[in-house]
């Protein structure tokens, strides 16, 4: 033996002396796969001999199993004989059968042999056919091969698996499912992503002599363990932290894997399980249902997995300085109204932000926020948030310290507080204004979550501006008998710089007599309507006669109807 004592040879030496009685076996410290760092390659059939396999052979198969003894060294034999006549090819495929069905039977039970023995028959034979590959744990460990069949391998506990395609590897691959400890405070796990991870962590590798990737994608599922509040358990997805960063896996199927069924409602708060219960994504309820307990997910390469929560808290409220969802009131105060939040309270103050002038920029106290988080209450970071206007014609701007561009839409991103705000200039005309916040994936929040609600809606009540022109809406030009009022009633509407009616201003009406430059007393006043309209009657002289509609508010501004009075 030549450089071929390497540790997994010099491990087989020591387990084959331990057979005969000379040093004490024990089962290796490791637990995970590694293609072996090799300075040159391994040269078949200089490992160890056909002697030394038989025997390590008899430590785990028995004459009265299946396969017997006899039949696994008839494998042997032919395994030998193709190293021998250097048929290299051959030998591997030989060696390959035989290690794939020892790893097998072993993690069915079906061999009497400890793990150090199989673990030492395997590599003798994998070293033997000239495979620069090592099973350091052959608890949970496969060989899969690139003409198999479809199959699932699970560990030993049947609570993660992997269910393989056809043909799923271009060559020889182990494959080892090693389960995570949970060592992890509640939410957190071994994958690099700020949504809530539960347990069920498990670590899948894989080695080839070339690291050849999967041909086909496989679906891997884990059962998620310990007291999961069951709202919860039905729409957890696997998640995956994949070579080119964390991703929520694709839903698959994993009825192949068998888990207890363990539900509490740990950790739910009240508030959240009525969202929950009233607006949960059916579609996710039917996945689990179909999993039959597991958790699966499709991939194309393996990695760390664990259960994660897709769903995503999307809470929202205004002003500056807010810093959680809904404002709260001093005790015994009611409940003020805000923006998408309905308010069941039989008694409640005014919103100070509930409305403002018509083209006005919304106050920095009354600018609309949302903050998004996961369930347990991580903070999620750089999620874009579309802030587009739905009604009213205004325009919204990014916040970021100060405000970006306006425009019918703009996207901005949460900060380190979980929190994205906006910018917002209602439109011209008077009326309800409304904008829509909605969360997409980016940053923190990977593709696949899922946000409640899906969108906030914010609003305010556009008001008219200060009163600056009188202009006529009826009774002007018209005629009628004098001596009696006119036909028309007169009316005018009291207007602001974009046209919109002015409620509640005072219009004087004053009657203006033939003679030029004089002015009779006024027959009244009367106050603009909800739509800035004032009217009044008007009794007709003869000839001509002019009424005049005036307001003092700022500024002093009027208008001057005209009538004539007919005499017959």
């Amino acid at each position: 033996m030549q450089r071929h004592l390497r540790p997994v040879v010099a491990g087989i030496l020591v387990l084959f002396a331990a057979a005969c009685g000379e040093v004490p076996t024990s089962a290796p410290a490791a637990a995970s796969l590694q293609k072996v760092d090799a300075t040159a390659s391994i040269v078949p059939g200089t490992c160890t001999n056909l002697a030394q396999l038989n025997t390590l052979a008899a430590t785990i198969f028995t004459p009265g199993s299946s396969p017997s003894i006899s039949s696994v060294k008839g494998k042997l034999r032919s395994l030998d004989k193709a190293v021998r006549q250097g048929r290299i090819a051959d030998a591997k495929a030989a060696a390959t059968e035989i290690v794939a069905f020892t790893l097998k039977k072993y993690n069915q039970g079906g061999l009497s042999g400890s793990s150090a023995q199989v673990e030492a028959f395997t590599n003798a034979i994998l070293c033997f056919a000239g495979f620069d590959l090592e099973v350091e744990q052959p608890e949970n460990t496969f060989l899969i091969m690139p003409a198999d069949v479809p199959q699932v391998v699970t560990n030993t506990a049947g609570n993660a698996g992997v269910s393989f395609p056809a043909n799923p590897v271009s060559e020889p691959t182990l494959v080892e499912i090693t389960l995570i400890p949970n060592t992890y405070p509640p939410g957190a796990g071994p994958l690099d992503t700020k949504l809530d991870q539960y347990p069920g962590f498990i670590q899948i590798t894989k080695t080839s002599e070339t690291n050849a990737p999967l041909t086909k994608p496989v679906v891997v599922g884990v059962c998620a363990a310990g007291a999961i509040p069951q709202a919860v358990r039905d729409r957890l997805r696997l998640g995956h932290g994949a070579t080119a960063g964390f991703e929520v896996t694709p839903a698959a199927t994993a009825n192949f894997i068998s888990c207890p069924n363990q539900v509490a409602d740990a950790g739910a708060t009240p508030l959240w399980k009525r969202l929950a219960g009233a607006l949960m994504p059916l579609q996710l309820h039917a996945y689990q249902e179909a999993f039959g307990g597991g958790v699966g997910g499709t991939v194309t390469e393996f990695s760390p997995f664990a259960p994660v929560d897709p769903l995503l808290e999307f809470g929202g409220g205004v002003g500056g300085t807010v810093t959680e969802f809904i404002r709260v009131p001093a005790p015994g105060a009611p409940l003020p109204i805000k923006k998408g939040m309905p308010v069941n309270r039989p008694s409640i103050v005014a919103d100070p932000c509930a409305a403002a002038t018509v083209g006005s920029t919304v106050s920095a106290e009354c600018e609309p926020f949302i903050v998004v988080r996961t369930r347990l209450g991580t903070l999620l970071a750089n999620v874009p948030v579309t802030w587009s206007v739905t009604s009213g014609n205004g325009s919204v701007a990014a916040r970021s310290g100060t405000c970006g561009i306006f425009g019918a839409s703009a996207i901005s991103l949460t900060g380190a507080t979980g929190r994205a705000g906006a910018c917002w200039t209602l439109g011209t005309t008077a009326g309800l204004n409304t904008i829509r916040a909605q969360p997409g994936a980016g940053g923190d929040a990977p593709i696949g979550v899922v946000f409640l609600p899906a969108s906030r809606d914010f609003s305010m009540m556009g008001l008219a501006g200060p009163a600056v022109a009188i202009v006529p809406v009826a009774g002007d030009g018209q005629s009628g008998p004098a001596g009696a009022f006119a036909p028309i009633a007169p009316a005018v509407r009291v207007v602001d710089a974009f046209g919109n009616g002015v409620p509640g201003t005072e219009v004087f009406w004053i009657r203006r007599p033939n003679t030029e430059h004089e002015e009779s007393a006024s027959p009244g006043m009367s106050v603009s309507d909800a739509a800035g309209i004032a009217t009044t009657n008007w009794m007709l002289d003869p000839g001509e006669n002019r009424l005049r509609a005036a307001a003092y508010v700022s500024g002093h501004f009027w208008y001057i109807l005209t009538a004539t009075g007919t005499v017959h």
